[in-house]
């Protein structure tokens, strides 16, 4: 599903950047090349020498430069033959190899058109060609040696380009008049070619409502990220166009030349005399001409990227309705304009109408992940099953023109024996998933020219934006592409203050943010949408992968590094992970907590990195508290079990932070009913945090509550004790005897007093936990809750299970409200409810076994919230 556009955009690209004429470096005593004496094919390849000569290169440095065959510019040299007609592009690239610059490159290719009409009107097939009869001259008798060719004329007119020196007729080499121009049919073959369209019906279907009907506005503007398929939808209109007898007509915008020359052509075709094309507006021309056609027609403007630029002549807008793209008046015409470009088609929000009243403005997404794995079916159909296919599509992030790619060299590889095909070439969605995983491009084996041009597409969008003044949008794309994939709540991780800190972002504002991002959605680089109040963006695939390990990022990557691991500091610290009013923000902020991490063990060497941050892991260490207090235990064991290898080799071992991952990582092992193995590694971990931080650090006494939790779980109780009593002794002394964290030892010292059947002193200190807990963290925390449950759970052994069944109903009520139904924790209450006896899960167990710690079995409450860890 090529997008033409995009593809014209790449070929022009390679013609920019060279150094101009004026400045480029030349070899003494050779004179200025000159065009009027250039007769014939042998004098425009000496004249070619000479240019070469001038440059100093050799014709093996033109060819490197300028991507032309060794052979065909040995010929060009040479004086045996001329670039094809349709071939101005190589033309180009091959001036500017020379170091022609824009400015003298016009007058080479009048000379060359000359040289090919000249050519043409020689050859015996062609005597009986003629121009068609709107564009003869009106009066007999030579053209006038002053007049030069229309279609310089036309071009120094919309373009500002100056049209060449005045010649006679006879150093013209034969007739004056036009030079061969573009055709403005539809490329319709191409759908042919192309994977069967998919996914665009409800956007085909508005357009072609839109053309058989009188409904307004009759422009409309595709816009979308290169590759996505404007073109092709395009192309799908013009053909049901066709087949309901409108007239179609194609215009190639990938430049103001080749624009220009188009409706040049349209003109012609549409009746203007000489006279009017020569003396005329050539806009205002085309539109009297469109506005007075009775037939149904439709007019495409196929890759208008730099809008104003190509649509706009003479430094105008293209939305104040004066260029070449109007509105249309009449309900016969309609016109479909294609590009990148969608800012100069401005949104004043994200779900606003279009800003002009004349058009209509529409945003050509990748396909549905169900959609693109079809494309790769029909593509490659060996290629292996319908769910690998969806796997690599979402991987591929749905672009049409990725799709296409890895569909070619699929089919390509199963045309290649089994015995001829080596390791890297991918036979299946697998392989070529993996290959993307390895850091390749698997596009690129069998499709290399068609690969780079998307890259090429994308920069030159760029460009145009750091034109405009956007100079931040490429770091900006490049820090986008530094997080994690998936949506993002770009407004409170891109924070302003903190990007202006960067040397990135120096001295940037909140304003300038944003219209950074509007300009980045508007031109399809990132997706946008809300949920809820928040607002996310999303990087496609393939413009992560384009945008994360370049030359860019790894050059500044310890300043990449450095903004990522603030940015998404201050992101997580708004949140207090254990309380259930911060999981809803927490949740949007899920699969970045590791992005900086990442960023720097993949792209850094590992022990090689720039120098870590401070808090480099208070966004791991927060996304696992939260995982885990909201009841995902696997999840948040997942996140430790990942970060852990790397933030070893980058932090060390007894890294204080590195020992709080081990320690959370220990806590999750318990929670989910491994105590046996939390007491080792917890074990671990303590020893190393006394080592490393001393017997009376905060963290070190965190760790040694939860070796006694974990001991309580396994029914050691007295040994339990020793540590609980211990522990609760230091943290009253260091954190006071209302600190919350000193209240879970307590809580769970009662824990202790309760299985050893000292059912008065355990009442008598949670009744006591209780009452301060609700105080201090309020009485819908999840740790007031439990502690509510295990005073319940001591009335039911104290009175039996009648006693506290309103109790429990009660309890169930409320920690449904608070935790939600998917909380491991929350149906306990309602589950002892349904027990025979009335009492919670395991009641009926022997005392040597802990009953009302976070086991993980059904119905057992959580530790203490409120603990830190």
């Amino acid at each position: 599903m090529r997008d033409s556009g995009e593809f014209q955009a790449g070929d022009r690209n390679a013609t920019g950047g060279v150094t101009d004429a004026g400045t480029a470096s030349r070899q003494p005593g050779l004179d200025a090349v000159e065009l009027d004496a250039i007769e014939g094919v042998r004098d425009f390849g000496r004249a070619l020498t000479r240019l070469r000569q001038r440059a100093g290169l050799s014709v093996r440095d033109v060819s490197a430069a300028s991507g032309i065959a060794l052979s065909t510019l040995s010929g060009y040299f040479a004086g045996t033959h001329l670039p094809a007609v349709g071939q101005e592009l190589r033309l180009s690239r091959l001036l500017t190899a020379c170091r022609v610059g824009a400015s003298e490159q016009e007058g080479w290719h009048e000379v060359w058109h000359r040289l090919r009409d000249a050519a043409r009107s020689a050859h015996p097939d062609n005597r009986a060609v003629r121009e068609p009869r709107s564009v003869r001259p009106q009066a007999t008798g030579p053209v006038p040696a002053e007049a030069p060719s229309h279609r310089a004329a036309a071009r120094s007119r919309l373009v500002g380009v100056p049209a060449p020196a005045p010649r006679s007729e006879t150093a013209a080499g034969g007739r004056a008049g036009r030079a061969l121009l573009r055709s403005i049919r539809p490329p319709l073959a191409r759908l042919s070619h192309e994977p069967v369209v998919r996914g665009r019906d409800g956007l085909v279907g508005r357009l072609a409502t839109a053309l058989g009907t009188a409904s307004t506005p009759r422009v409309h503007v595709l816009c979308g990220l290169a590759g996505v398929g404007k073109s092709t939808v395009a192309l799908t209109l013009a053909r049901a166009a066709v087949a309901h007898g409108a007239q179609v007509w194609w215009v190639g915008a990938d430049s103001a030349a080749a624009t220009a020359d188009a409706m040049y052509a349209l003109a012609a075709e549409l009746g203007a005399s000489r006279n009017q094309l020569e003396h005329s507006s050539l806009p205002d021309l085309v539109w009297r001409l469109l506005s007075a056609q009775r037939r149904p027609w439709l007019l495409v403007v196929d890759g208008a990227d730099d809008t104003d630029d190509v649509l706009a002549p003479g430094g105008g807008r293209v939305v104040d309705g004066t260029g070449w793209v109007r509105p249309v008046s009449g309900m016969q015409g309609m016109v479909l304009v294609t590009t990148r470009d969608g800012r100069t088609w401005r949104h004043p929000g994200p779900s606003g109408p279009a800003r002009g009243a004349w058009f209509d403005a529409h945003l050509v997404a990748p396909l549905a992940s169900g959609d693109a794995a079809r494309v790769l079916l029909e593509l490659a159909p060996r290629g292996g099953g319908p769910a690998e296919a969806l796997a690599l599509a979402e991987r591929l992030g749905g672009l049409p023109l990725e799709l296409r790619l890895a569909g070619g060299v699929l089919a390509a590889a199963a045309r290649v024996p089994i015995d001829f095909a080596d390791a890297e070439t991918p036979r299946t969605f697998a392989d070529y998933a993996a290959s993307l995983d390895r850091g390749g491009d698997p596009s690129a084996l069998a499709a290399p020219h068609r690969s780079a041009p998307m890259g090429r597409s994308w920069r030159l969008s760029l460009d145009m934006l750091e034109r405009c003044g956007l100079q931040a949008a490429r770091p900006l794309l490049h820090l986008a592409a530094c997080l994690a994939p998936g949506p993002f709540p770009w407004t409170r991780v891109l924070r302003p203050d903190v990007l202006a800190g960067s040397p990135l972002f120096p001295g940037l504002g909140a304003l300038s943010l944003c219209e950074l991002v509007d300009a980045l959605v508007d031109l399809g680089f990132v997706t946008r949408h809300r949920e809820g109040d928040t607002e996310l963006l999303t990087l496609p695939s393939p413009v992560r992968r384009l945008f994360r390990d370049t030359t860019e990022v790894r050059t500044r990557l310890a300043d990449y590094f450095e903004l990522l691991t603030r940015l998404l500091m201050v992101a997580f610290a708004e949140y207090e992970a254990r309380d259930p009013a911060a999981w809803p923000g927490l949740e949007v902020l899920a699969g970045q907590e590791q992005a900086a991490l990442d960023l720097v063990d993949d792209l850094g060497g590992g022990t090689g990195a720039p120098a870590v941050p401070d808090d480099l892991l208070l966004p791991v260490r927060l996304a696992t508290c939260h995982r885990r207090v909201s009841g995902r235990l696997r999840e948040a064991e997942r996140i430790c079990t990942d970060a852990l290898p790397k933030s070893r080799r980058l932090l060390g071992p007894d890294h204080p932070d590195v020992l709080a991952l081990e320690h959370e990582l220990g806590r999750i092992r318990l929670g989910c009913g491994d105590a046996a193995r939390a007491v080792r590694e917890l074990r671990a971990v303590l020893d190393a945090r006394v080592r490393v931080l001393g017997q009376t650090d905060p963290d070190t006494l965190t760790t040694q509550h939860y070796l006694a939790r974990a001991l309580l779980a396994l029914g050691r109780v007295q040994e339990a004790h020793v540590w609980f009593a211990r522990t609760l002794a230091a943290r009253t002394r260091i954190l006071g005897p209302g600190h919350q964290d000193t209240l879970a030892t307590r809580h769970d010292l009662g824990l202790v007093l309760l299985e050893q059947g000292r059912y008065t002193v355990a009442a008598e200190i949670l009744r006591t936990v209780l009452a301060e807990r609700t105080v201090l963290l309020g009485a819908d925390h999840p740790a007031t809750l439990v502690t509510r449950q295990h005073l319940t759970r001591l009335v039911v052994e104290t009175h039996g299970p009648d006693s506290a069944r309103d109790a429990y109903r009660e309890l169930a009520s409320e920690c449904t409200r608070v935790l939600g139904n998917a909380h491991p924790y929350a149906p306990g209450p309602r589950r002892a409810l349904d027990e025979p006896t009335g009492a919670p899960d395991g009641a009926a167990l022997p005392r040597t076994r802990h009953r009302g710690d976070s086991s993980g079995e059904p119905g057992r409450p959580p530790h203490p919230a409120g603990s830190n860890g």
